[in-house]
């Protein structure tokens, strides 16, 4: 059985024509019938009305499985916030599919757990199921190897240890904040992760200075897929990197499970 997933960055509501580039990310999504999504900064502002639970009208998947509803395509998400970004949003994390959710749920991985706390971070896991096919989605924004108030070295063992309270197949995908030559990276492989990635070029996803990454003068590879398993990669992308929808580009991939 193939499947496709795809990971993202939004920086939601941070982008000039939000609006029109949710649209174009859903536009691909249902142009390549994207199985499993995961989205960080997926920002909601908090005086936004609420819709239900804890997902505000202007909540970014939200929005996106809007759109894809108009194409008649039916998708599902789970979403969480670790803390105001720029005061006013609630920052958070989703898993987005075409699957059946059968649960979901939360956690800080962060030494933080303040949402007032800009360095708080939480993963979100979704357990899915299609036909006889079933296994854990995580979505996760994490912070930088060596920072002094909240050190990428610990969210790692909490993000391991949140891996683990479930058996089987999972997929971790997400903004890792660490490249692919860093101390940060092997750490990622060390707990047992497989990147999925397997281009030959650098699979760059992001290339200046951004949020985080003032100082960068080059291409970074730091948005990952993941799985706990070894598997057959059938293909895998860079996306987003001509037709800008966010200061991150995308990843997707596809593969055999």
């Amino acid at each position: 059985m193939e499947m496709s997933l795809l990971t993202l960055n939004l920086h939601g509501w941070l982008e000039e024509n939000q609006m029109d580039k949710f649209e174009k990310i859903a536009e691909f999504i249902y142009k390549n019938e994207i199985d499993i999504i995961a989205f960080q900064e997926v920002n909601q502002h908090k005086d936004k009305e609420l819709t239900y639970d804890n997902i505000r009208i202007d909540n970014p998947s939200l929005i996106i499985k809007n759109f894809l509803q108009e194409k008649n395509k039916a998708y599902n998400f789970v979403w969480d916030w670790a803390h105001y970004g720029y005061d006013v949003y609630e920052e958070g994390v989703s898993v987005l599919t075409k699957w059946n959710i059968e649960k979901s749920t939360s956690k800080y991985v962060s030494i933080n757990d303040d949402v007032t706390m800009w360095k708080s971070r939480k993963a979100i896991k979704a357990t899915v199921s299609k036909n006889d096919k079933k296994m854990n989605i995580i979505s996760c924004h994490l912070g930088w190897f060596g920072d002094q108030e909240d050190p990428f070295e610990k969210q790692i063992v909490n993000l391991d240890k949140f891996i683990k309270e479930d058996e089987g197949l999972t997929f971790v995908l997400g903004d890792f904040n660490n490249p692919d030559d860093s101390k940060g990276y092997e750490l990622i492989k060390n707990i047992g992760l497989n990147d999925l990635y397997q281009n030959k070029d650098k699979g760059h996803t992001i290339i200046e200075n951004i949020a985080g990454w003032e100082d960068n003068k080059k291409g970074l590879r730091i948005d990952y897929i993941f799985a706990n398993e070894k598997l057959e990669v059938l293909d895998s992308k860079v996306i987003f990197d001509k037709e800008r929808v966010s200061d991150h580009f995308g990843v997707m991939v596809k593969v055999k499970i």
